[in-house]
Order: C-alpha cells, then sequence, then structure tokens
C-alpha cells in the first residue's frame, strides 16, 4: 500500500517494487524545508502524473545563497538528491556504504548561525518575505 501525502513523495516511492527507507523520509523533510522557505516547489494545480514526472525528471528542489545561508542550502541539497544512496541517513548508520555524514553531523545542524535572541527576528524576516511574495503573486493574477 501506499501511505503517506504524495506532494513530499521521494523519487523512488513513485517506481513500482522499488525498496526505500528512512532516505525517502529525508527527501520530504527537504521538499519541506524548501516549502517553509519559498513556499511549495512545484506547482499547485499539477495533475498527478505530472507531479510523478517533475519528481522523477525535472531537478531537484533548491535554495538560492543569495537569500539563504550556504549552509541551509547545502543541507536542504543533501536531502534532495535523487538517487536515494547519495542522501544522507539522520544519523550514523552503518548501511550508509556511500561514507556520506549523517544529518546530524551536517554543519547547518553542528554550527547554528542563529544566537536564541535572533530567531524571532528571522522569523519576521521569513514573514515578510512571504508577504512580499504573496503580493506578487496576487499582482501577477
Amino acid at each position: 500500500t501506499v501511505v503517506g501525502c504524495r506532494l513530499y513523495f521521494a523519487p523512488e516511492r513513485f517506481s513500482a517494487g522499488v525498496q526505500y527507507d528512512v532516505r525517502s523520509d529525508i527527501w520530504a523533510l527537504g521538499v519541506s524545508l524548501v516549502e517553509l522557505a519559498v513556499c511549495y516547489p512545484y506547482p499547485d494545480d499539477l495533475d498527478p502524473y505530472s507531479l510523478i514526472t517533475m519528481v522523477r525528471e525535472e531537478p531537484s528542489p533548491s535554495l538560492s545563497e543569495d537569500v539563504f545561508s550556504a549552509e541551509f542550502c547545502h543541507f536542504v541539497a543533501c536531502c534532495v538528491q535523487k538517487d536515494p544512496p547519495d542522501r544522507p541517513f539522520y544519523y550514523e548508520s552503518p548501511r550508509n556504504a556511500a561514507d556520506i555524514p549523517a544529518l546530524t553531523e551536517h554543519p547547518f545542524v553542528t554550527e547554528p548561525q542563529l544566537a536564541p535572541g535572533q530567531v524571532l527576528e528571522w522569523f519576521d524576516e521569513i514573514r515578510q518575505m512571504n508577504l512580499q511574495l504573496e503580493a506578487q503573486q496576487q499582482q501577477q493574477q
């Protein structure tokens, strides 16, 4: 059976008979982070077949280092690798044959860029960016 929200499915989840593991959840984490940062990375009006095609064949979602830190962009890029063996696990695992560091060891996690007092400022910046994006979208309609 297929369980989960297809909007966040990793490419391998759309292939019949293909085994998947927790790294498909890593993909979903990456897509969720992109959505939180800049809105959902795929068009809202896609039919299921077009969504599957985009996820499997188009480049992975990404973020711009002009807007976000290099560490955050790289963290997201690690999460949305198309090939599951190229994606990290949450933690070190003996199954990680590609010798890819775990997400818990990524500099975005181990070397936070914001001091505790800066989090509210960061949320306000994100809120302002989202308001600007919404205004631009309304102007285009």
